[in-house]
């Protein structure tokens, strides 16, 4: 043993060594428990469609690691932390391509439902009438509210919907 590692020169030493690496083993499983948690809970407001950015994960972790059984001593939450857990989730920023209210979270069903019954009656007045006649209004945007533009979202996803900040739109 006094061959291979030179630097433990006592009984004290090797104590040390094993209370260094029963610290490590629990500080991962606390580094792996905050990651689980942090996940859900990301999960959980991306529900709500609201923007989500670097600084409310680090809020949030911060939280979590508060809350835990076994805290994670001298946790940070830097930067490279945010970035590898951003990473290992897959989760990227995205720009925001559709701003939504609340209500239409939960009246989605009966919103697609009557979007699907407006084109089926579009189709039919285009059948009917010539086509030249016929003028598409809708290819103006405006911003009707300054809002985040970006939020973080799971990578791959096509639309990424974001919670608009009021209902009534007087500027």
């Amino acid at each position: 043993m006094s061959n291979r590692f030179k630097w433990i020169k006592s009984e004290n030493d090797i104590k040390m060594l094993r209370r260094f690496e029963k610290s490590m083993k629990d500080r991962l499983h606390g580094y792996s428990m905050l990651n689980k948690q942090l996940f859900s809970l990301f999960i959980e407001k991306k529900s709500t469609n609201a923007p989500i950015r670097d600084e409310d994960l680090r809020r949030w972790a911060f939280k979590l690691n508060s809350q835990m059984e076994n805290s994670i001593i001298n946790f940070k939450g830097s930067r490279k932390w945010i970035n590898s857990f951003k990473r290992s989730n897959n989760i990227v920023s995205r720009k925001i391509t559709k701003f939504v209210t609340k209500r239409y979270s939960s009246d989605k069903e009966k919103i697609i439902k009557n979007a699907e019954n407006f084109v089926n009656e579009t189709k039919k007045c285009i059948q009917e009438n010539n086509p030249d006649l016929v003028i598409n209004t809708d290819q103006s945007g405006f911003q009707l509210e300054l809002h985040w533009s970006r939020t973080l979202e799971i990578c791959g996803k096509k639309t990424v919907e974001g919670l608009a900040q009021s209902n009534c739109h007087y500027t």
